[in-house]
């Protein structure tokens, strides 16, 4: 074997114990956090959720187990309401994602981060902060209470809490059993219309022909 091929080796060698000691380093940083577990919650628990965005806190209360929001307790949505609901209480961890304290990457810093408090009476369930969708679309940066590490929340759910207190009022006037609904009258200055809904009755068959 000459000395350029035996130098060649060397090289290749040395390039494979470098890769080796690489994959097993980072496989063993991989494992030296763990990831919280978070304590199930239940959904009838929470009877208040607070939310506080840039300075200003929307909250919503549960009242005779109707949700409400704001200092007015104007009736809420219940579509999202039970988005913010379940987001909460199924709220999964599945990867750290950082340790360095730099938050703003993630909109986890002051100016752009969501925080969230769920309580049952006076007592916080959960409690945590809410960053941007994750590159993965499947995910969310979060922070948790009392911790400084950034991790993966499964779903991408920041958009169930980046509201205006409007947005998450019930906007409904009045409720109707389409159903219950056989005509509908519409009149104005120029047009008059008037839709009727055909209802068929089934008829019972004849009686057979006596012999």
């Amino acid at each position: 074997m000459n000395k350029k091929i035996k130098k060649e080796f060397i090289i290749l060698g040395t390039v494979i114990v470098v890769l080796l000691f690489y994959l097993i380093l980072k496989q063993s940083d991989s494992i030296h956090y763990d990831i919280p577990d978070l304590k199930p919650i239940e959904k009838e628990d929470i009877g208040k959720v607070e939310i506080t965005m840039k300075g200003k806190t929307i909250t919503l209360d549960k009242k005779d187990e109707k949700w409400v929001v704001g200092e007015k307790q104007y009736p809420a949505d219940e579509d999202k309401v039970k988005n913010i609901v379940e987001t909460v209480t199924g709220l999964s961890l599945s990867e750290m994602v950082s340790a360095s304290k730099n938050y703003e990457p993630y909109e986890l810093d002051d100016e752009k981060k969501i925080a969230v408090k769920a309580y049952k009476e006076d007592n916080v369930l959960r409690e945590f902060e809410i960053g941007k969708q994750a590159s993965t679309f499947g995910h969310t940066f979060v922070k948790l209470a009392g911790d400084d590490k950034v991790y993966h929340a499964e779903k991408s759910f920041r958009g169930y809490f980046e509201r205006e207190l409007d947005e998450l009022r019930d906007k409904t006037v009045m409720k109707f059993d389409k159903d219950e609904i056989t005509e509908l009258y519409v009149k104005s200055e120029a047009v008059e219309y008037r839709f009727t809904k055909k209802v068929t009755v089934d008829q019972p068959p004849p009686p057979p022909d006596k012999e």
